[in-house]
């Protein structure tokens, strides 16, 4: 435990771990962190109308059809993964898992990535604790004002997100050769 008496070392913060961006690609990682379920909700909330195979069904212009929840609630948590090898060994990579009726499926596929075929949802944290997957990572770009403090006037700054598009099962044939990059 560190107290207020305790000695650190100076480090020069370009020799610590970086905070740019990783690239896009897929990364061996392991589950370091499942946050508790959170509760949310959502007055007049639309989700995506689904098939029995849960495909978005799109009306006769293509167009995928919304139905109205009057109070829409779901839960969700944070997952932090640790990249375990390569250049970009030790860096943390953050997603969500969600029950939310337009997104359960990233809840689904990580269940699939980590070997479980089925697993109450308050047994995810337990459970999943430690174990090794692969995510294919994407950039997600967003732009946010904010005031420029050298010059006080109101800036737009565009920033970019390494986010998960798909959790993946590493023992999978196919999976070993696109990691490997073969």
């Amino acid at each position: 435990m560190i107290d207020l008496n305790t000695v650190i070392s100076a480090v020069k913060q370009e020799d610590s771990v970086g905070y740019d961006v990783i690239p896009e690609g897929k990364y061996l990682v392991e589950v370091v962190q499942i946050d508790e379920w959170e509760k949310k909700s959502k007055k007049n909330a639309l989700i995506t109308r689904r098939d029995e195979r849960g495909f978005a069904i799109k009306d006769e212009n293509g167009k995928v059809i919304k139905d109205k929840v009057d109070n829409l609630e779901w839960y969700q948590c944070n997952v932090r993964f640790k990249i375990i090898e390569g250049e970009y060994a030790n860096r943390i990579v953050f997603s969500t898992l969600t029950t939310h009726p337009d997104a359960l499926f990233m809840t689904q596929g990580f269940l699939y990535a980590v070997g479980l075929s089925e697993l109450p949802l308050g047994k995810i944290q337990e459970t999943c604790l430690g174990r090794k997957l692969i995510i294919d990572v994407y950039h997600s770009k967003y732009t946010k004002k904010e005031i420029d403090k050298t010059t006080g006037l109101e800036v737009e700054k565009t920033y970019t997100n390494a986010r998960v598009r798909t959790h993946i099962r590493p023992d999978l044939p196919e999976t070993l050769n696109t990691i490997a990059g073969i």
